[in-house]
């Protein structure tokens, strides 16, 4: 049986940066996945990958305004296979420089499924069978889409994020059920497609856990693109014909009505992956699936620790990593700073884009009563969305009244999602309102928005 410091099961973006600051820090470390390639859902089946299929959409949609920009480009068609490659190739691409830097960092890697033991020793079923003794173990194994047990997915007409990433063709009527970050994304690739996109929610409004504004906002966009919205929905029936789905819906008054669907994906969340650690009946969040950890991801059994998915906390990648690097840091004896999860930026990759960083205007009243202020500004405003023709879009700040310190900034609009992280700093550093009104922003630049609504707060705005 083979010895380690810390033995991490799931090799995403939590487990494998932990692992890398962990060997950083002198300890010895081994990795377990079940997955060929390293990486996790992120690189092999979420973040990346459809990131890809984003980037290529929004400039598959960016032709329509061609002849409006004086470019003349005729035949202009989608090749589905030089997708696919494309697609693929960076991911292989991501794989292979995974690999290379844990191989690098001499972090022992094996692929197989593991099975966790409360004595803290880990059998490891794959090519070849192995057992593990750690002094730590990391729980990584990350999440999967949720699917209702009668519905069957397959790859080409019933689909989850998995199997639509794989699309060979583009469906002509694509239904979405789940109006949530996964079912808005692949709504905006497969409307810039060419596809007539429904998408159906059960909850009042998409995108439910970002700011009110915000997500009405996209939703108006995407409604002109010819998206259909049916909030406050459920799909209550789905039958397979031939080759198309037929589809009942249910409203909360009772009435229902069906349509037909060339594909549908299933976008109604995602469940923690709990495969190989049930035996150590670790203690879960509030009756959810969960697992419960305290500010350095220790769970209810000593020496094991959780990041990620499995502990609901952010879903974000990122989010994960910066888990997997305060959990290294305590094992290894250094006093790290628990994470402010207030102040860790989500993104959303529609087009346009939706990017946020700290309380949301519902949150903040939740915290603060009615001790904020909120301001929005929109993007069409500024002389850079008229030049990139990409006017859809605002920002919404929220400041807290006393010292007027920014709480939360929501943003909508082409490339917001990389002008988040400069934000993230301001509300790290504890910002004010007049921090930002004070700042001189680039002109022309869509980040104009930013400045104009702060000094419009802040009563000394120039063109507001």
């Amino acid at each position: 049986m083979k010895s380690y410091d810390l033995a991490i099961v799931g090799a995403g973006p939590g487990g494998y940066v932990a692992a890398i600051r962990a060997i950083s820090l002198g300890l010895k470390t081994i990795i377990i996945d079940r997955d060929k390639s390293p990486g996790g859902t992120c690189l092999n089946r979420g973040c990346i990958p459809t990131k890809v299929l984003c980037h290529i959409s929004e400039r598959y949609r960016e032709t329509d305004e061609y002849k409006n920009i004086g470019i003349v480009a005729n035949d202009i068609t989608l090749d589905i296979e030089a997708i696919q490659n494309r697609k693929n190739s960076v991911v292989s691409q991501l794989q292979k420089n995974l690999i290379q830097l844990i191989s690098k960092k001499k972090i022992d890697l094996i692929q197989g499924e593991a099975e966790v033991l409360k004595d803290k020793s880990i059998n490891v079923k794959g090519e070849s069978s192995d057992s593990i003794k750690s002094k730590y173990i990391l729980l990584a194994t990350g999440s999967r889409s949720a699917v209702p047990a009668s519905w069957e997915v397959d790859s080409d007409i019933l689909m989850t994020s998995d199997e639509i990433l794989n699309f060979k063709k583009i469906p002509k009527t694509l239904l979405i059920i789940g109006g949530g970050v996964i079912g808005m994304e692949f709504a905006s690739i497969f409307s810039s497609f060419g596809s007539l996109v429904t998408v159906v929610e059960a909850l009042p409004s998409i995108l439910p856990i970002e700011d009110q504004e915000i997500s009405s906002g996209l939703k108006r966009a995407l409604t002109k693109r010819k998206i259909v919205f049916y909030t406050d929905t459920k799909v209550s029936d789905i039958k397979k014909n031939r080759s198309s789905l037929q589809v009942s819906f249910t409203k909360p008054d009772g009435k229902s009505f069906e349509d037909n669907f060339e594909a549908t994906l299933i976008s109604i969340g995602r469940t923690p992956v709990l495969d190989g650690i049930e035996k150590l009946n670790l203690e879960t969040k509030n009756n959810e699936p969960y697992i419960k950890v305290n500010e350095f991801y220790e769970t209810s059994l000593p020496g094991f620790y959780a990041v990620g998915d499995l502990i609901g906390k952010t879903g974000l990648a990122h989010g994960a990593s910066a888990e997997g690097i305060v959990f290294a840091e305590k094992i290894a004896g250094l006093n790290p700073k628990p994470l402010n999860y207030n102040h860790i930026p989500s993104c959303i990759y529609t087009d346009p884009e939706i990017a946020r960083v700290g309380l949301t205007e519902k949150k903040a009243r939740e915290v603060y009563g009615e001790e904020i202020e909120t301001g929005t500004y929109p993007l069409r405003a500024i002389g850079k969305s008229l030049i990139a023709n990409q006017i859809e879009g605002m920002v919404k700040i929220i400041i807290e009244k006393k010292y007027k310190e920014i709480i939360g900034i929501s943003l909508m609009g082409a490339n917001v999602t990389e002008m988040i992280a400069g934000y993230t700093l301001a509300l790290n550093i504890e910002s004010t309102l007049e921090d930002f009104s004070d700042t001189v922003f680039p002109h022309p630049s869509l980040s104009e928005m930013v400045m104009e609504c702060a000094e419009k707060m802040a009563r000394k705005g120039i063109h507001s």
